[in-house]
């Protein structure tokens, strides 16, 4: 235990080398989403709208929670014990490396008729 650790407190690696982790996987698994999302190797399919899909309106602030959601990616960061950060890690790896399989094997797409413009539809883009 670090000697100026309290009893029962996690340390470990500070934050720089957490965000060098954090970098090196999380950057380069975004960088695969994009060329999987923007660079598909075949045409993409159109997936059908459900019933659902017509019933439920696109409401155009529910972007934000969407984002916002997305982005809590970052709370990794505040894991400070190094080996629950590496299984984090090991995890985030090998969940999004199936979704860039699957994107990349099928490409598709859902119609986006309506979008709002402003602010809410930048979130969108």
């Amino acid at each position: 235990m670090d000697a100026g650790a309290k009893e029962g407190e996690v340390t470990g690696p500070g934050i720089r080398w957490r965000l060098q982790w954090f970098a090196l996987v999380v950057g380069p698994l975004y960088g695969f989403y994009q060329v999987t999302s923007h660079w598909p190797h075949e045409e993409r399919s159109t997936l059908p709208l459900t019933w659902l899909d017509h019933a439920l309106p696109l409401l155009p602030w529910t972007v934000w929670p969407y984002l916002l959601l997305a982005g809590c990616i970052f709370l990794l960061l505040l894991v400070r014990d190094a080996a629950v950060f590496r299984r984090a890690l090991a995890a985030l790896t090998a969940g999004y490396s199936i979704n860039l399989l699957i994107f990349a094997l099928w490409p598709t797409m859902l119609p986006r008729d309506g979008m709002p413009d402003g602010l809410h539809g930048a979130g969108f883009a």
